[in-house]
């Protein structure tokens, strides 16, 4: 019986359009025996300048492209599994035989701080680039956890 590795589409749009390049990144990387990615935006947001610097310190050079979404990269797709709000909201009706995940990543904005106590209160501000690294690190959970699932169906089927 052939058997194919299963392909999954990391979707996402906006601000969060860089999530679906650290999940792909991580899903290639530790799944490379087991799965194909690709990751794709709604809407052809550019990512955040601070998902490349992470990709970078995380080892992922190159770092895989982000496409913008097409009817011909969806079909491509097993799993479609998208990482905002939004993105799941917009997701495309899908074809027979795809699954689509929802992976919530319901995390609080970080702040960026320095300085005194009582200037962190009146002048903190959003820091993008550490609510990435903590995203980074929930992608990465997540992605290992799809990869268990992965094996663990393959043995059952063996």
């Amino acid at each position: 019986m052939y058997k194919r590795k299963a392909r999954i589409l990391f979707l996402s749009s906006g601000a969060y359009a860089g999530l679906a390049r650290i999940a792909c990144a991580w899903a290639s990387c530790l799944g490379q025996a087991w799965l194909e990615s690709r990751a794709a935006t709604l809407d052809g947001a550019t990512p955040h300048p601070g998902s490349e610097q992470i990709l970078r310190e995380q080892g992922f050079t190159p770092a895989p492209n982000i496409e913008i979404f097409t009817t011909t990269i969806f079909v491509w797709a097993d799993l479609v599994v998208t990482l905002d709000p939004d993105t799941d909201a917009l997701c495309p009706t899908l074809q027979p035989g795809m699954q689509k995940r929802h992976w919530r990543l319901s995390l609080a904005p970080a702040t960026h701080t320095t300085g005194s106590i009582e200037s962190n209160i009146s002048s903190a501000t959003p820091d993008p680039l550490s609510d990435l690294l903590t995203f980074n690190a929930a992608i990465k959970d997540r992605v290992e956890g799809l990869i268990g699932g992965l094996k663990m169906l393959a043995r059952l089927k063996d």
